[in-house]
């Protein structure tokens, strides 16, 4: 697609004149086309050539990503839905994006302006259902580094995930009772702990 190529070279004249067309149409590629993972590059590619003149489309493009990640679906995972969602982090790095990576039970989700599905929250929690993978730590990487809120959480549950890969237990810090581990993803106060329940039962 020439879309990316076309909001590069003008972002101001593409946003204007073109971008909700062009969204229109790769939306639809994403939910329905066969080759939906060039769909998912080329929107992720246009985010960033149009920075936060993407955020009305915020929502739009991430119920398709969260759909794209499930592993359950009928269609199978796409992977490109992972880069897709780095360069998102880098368009638009603002509350818009934050209020979709965390769980419903954040209490974020609430206070926004525009409130999304709550099943279609804990998009992070999405991403490391797909398992651990080179696009996904190249997303993490990318997504920490745009939206630093997130990676104290982002780096807990890569310490998990190599934990219960490694020796097939949760990860504890030595010496502590499970409840304060170093890397406790509550400890900021914005990531309560029921968010790891469903790892530590497996």
């Amino acid at each position: 697609t020439l879309s990316p190529a076309l909001a590069t070279f003008s972002p101001d004249a593409f946003v204007h004149d073109y971008l909700a067309e062009f969204m229109d149409h790769l939306v639809e590629k994403m939910a329905k086309s066969s080759r939906r993972g060039i769909a998912f590059l080329a929107v992720g590619q246009m985010a960033v050539a149009v920075g936060r003149a993407f955020v009305p489309y915020l929502d739009r493009v991430l119920n398709q990503v969260h759909d794209a990640l499930n592993p359950k679906s009928r269609r199978g995972l796409c992977l490109e839905a992972l880069p897709c969602v780095s360069s998102l982090s880098v368009a638009a790095p603002g509350p818009e994006l934050l209020c979709r990576f965390l769980p419903s039970s954040s209490g974020l989700n609430a206070d926004s302006l525009n409130p999304p599905e709550l099943d279609k929250c804990d998009l992070l929690e999405r991403m490391f259902d797909t398992g651990l993978s080179k696009a996904l730590i190249d997303a993490l990487e990318q997504i920490g580094e745009c939206v630093p809120s997130l990676l104290s959480h982002i780096q807990f549950r890569l310490v998990e995930e190599c934990s219960l890969i490694l020796d097939h237990t949760v990860y504890r810090v030595p010496g502590s009772n499970g409840n304060d581990g170093l890397f406790s993803g509550s400890s900021s106060g914005i990531f309560p702990k029921s968010w790891n329940s469903s790892h530590k039962e497996a």
